[in-house]
């Protein structure tokens, strides 16, 4: 299975490390369980029209949630693009599964909350080995 990763970029140095930690050992579990891993691999903004067909590629689409994912462009588009949405030109025929990771368990946006609430949207536990398995079952019956 094709997991497409959001970007992860973080405008808190302090918070910085738990964060990758955690996204990088749920990256490590879904990689050893032989998932590929699609992302962008700079911080150089792409063009939006690259980082649809990277998206439409894949089968879900895993997001690295904090408290800026809000506030990040880039990010909330790869995610409405995934949910149907409008992308930054035009609605899409394109629809896969949206898993929200909080590698950072403080936040709770208005965003996140209204996700939820769309077709497909699954938030992750914490634990990177239970976050996988849930990925795993969505993705079976999906």
């Amino acid at each position: 299975m094709r997991i497409y990763i959001t970007k992860m970029m973080l405008e808190n140095e302090e918070e910085d490390s738990k964060f990758y930690e955690k996204a990088y050992t749920l990256i490590s579990v879904l990689k050893r369980q032989g998932h590929e891993m699609v992302y962008i691999a700079d911080s150089k903004f792409k063009d939006y029209e690259e980082i649809f067909m990277l998206i439409s590629y894949c089968n879900c689409l895993l997001a690295f949630t904090d408290k800026y994912t809000l506030s990040c462009t880039w990010r909330t588009s790869e995610i409405t693009y995934a949910q149907h949405g409008v992308g930054i030109f035009e609605k899409v025929d394109f629809h896969i599964p949206v898993f929200l990771y909080r590698a950072i368990d403080d936040h709770n946006t208005p965003f996140l909350e209204s996700l939820v609430r769309m077709q497909d949207v699954f938030v992750l536990p914490v634990d990177a080995s239970s976050a996988a398995q849930v990925i795993n079952v969505a993705m079976n019956d999906y």
